[in-house]
């Protein structure tokens, strides 16, 4: 994507390919990914695959088509294809708490009503359904929510709607822009009724390069960014406040500091539980999650976490 947080379909290329057969890694250019991604742009942390920028959705349907082939994607897209994605261990986006960047807006506080519109954006898809879990708690039991994918655009949406979702960037810059309207923060708030962190993200790769050598050095290199990133979380703090997202560099280390990029044990309870209130919507192929940490057999059991 041509700048920070902008959808669109298409995959642009970021840094130079290297020599050989590199693996095409997408990232998503969110400010949510600085920390990973950046030490790699910076060049210092090394780097052995070739990488495409693209939204959320744009990068779930690319690794579907093979146009990618390690991406951090919607955790519910994985979960719908499991024969075809594999998790890897220790990298995802997460938030134990207070998201700060899925965040739901209105003109007034939530209040139970027959039917209520809510736009919601395009290039989103784990926080459509958060939202849809989340909606009895939001307007209580008996609203019947009727959700309106719009441009996200947050003036717009709330012209045709009576609240508007936004993720990532978006959310960012309409929370600096509007703090006059009211702020649902749907981490916070799955925290509040889970008691779990919310994972939106796994980073995953297509099931064929589970025994390939690159994909593990690859992996190996991915989480080695990211211990270097969140070394530095400082030095990118500030160049956060560089861009065009109207944040301090202590506004911008906040809300890095509120994000969990390292899939552990409780990030794996806290999607397994979201996968299973997403169960209950139907579409899922598993609500398992086993990541990788190496190349394995070709296991049935093991790729599709027993689903």
């Amino acid at each position: 994507m041509a700048a920070p947080g902008a959808g669109g379909g298409e995959l642009q290329g970021s840094l130079g390919e290297p020599p050989g057969d590199p693996l095409r890694v997408g990232r998503v250019r969110f400010l949510n990914t600085l920390p990973l991604f950046g030490p790699i742009e910076l060049g210092l942390a090394p780097f052995s695959g070739v990488l495409l920028n693209g939204s959320p959705a744009a990068l779930a349907e690319a690794i579907l088509r093979n146009e990618v082939d390690v991406a951090p994607i919607p955790i519910v897209t994985w979960a719908r294809h499991p024969e075809r994605l594999v998790p890897l261990s220790g990298l995802c986006i997460a938030a134990d708490g207070p998201v700060r960047s899925v965040l739901l807006f209105s003109k007034g506080a939530p209040h139970p009503q027959a039917v209520v519109r809510v736009a919601v954006p395009t290039d989103s898809l784990t926080s459509i359904l958060l939202l849809r879990l989340l909606a009895p708690r939001i307007w209580g039991p008996g609203t019947r929510v009727e959700l309106r994918p719009m441009e996200p655009m947050l003036r717009p949406m709330l012209r045709e709607a009576a609240a508007g979702l936004l993720i990532g960037d978006a959310a960012l810059l309409a929370a600096a822009a509007n703090p006059e309207l009211h702020q649902v923060d749907l981490g916070a708030l799955w925290k509040e009724v889970s008691g779990t962190p919310m994972v939106f993200a796994l980073m995953v790769a297509r099931a064929e390069l589970r025994d390939d050598p690159r994909l593990w050095q690859l992996h190996a290199e991915l989480k080695e960014s990211l211990r270097i990133g969140l070394q530095r979380l400082e030095l990118f703090a500030a160049r956060a406040s560089a861009m065009d997202l109207h944040l301090s560099t202590a506004q911008a280390l906040t809300y890095f500091q509120g994000l969990r990029f390292a899939l552990g044990e409780r990030e794996i309870a806290g999607a397994e539980t979201f996968l299973r209130e997403v169960q209950t919507l139907g579409g899922l192929a598993t609500t398992t999650l086993r990541p990788l940490d190496g190349p394995v057999s070709a296991d049935r059991s093991i790729l599709t976490g027993g689903a």
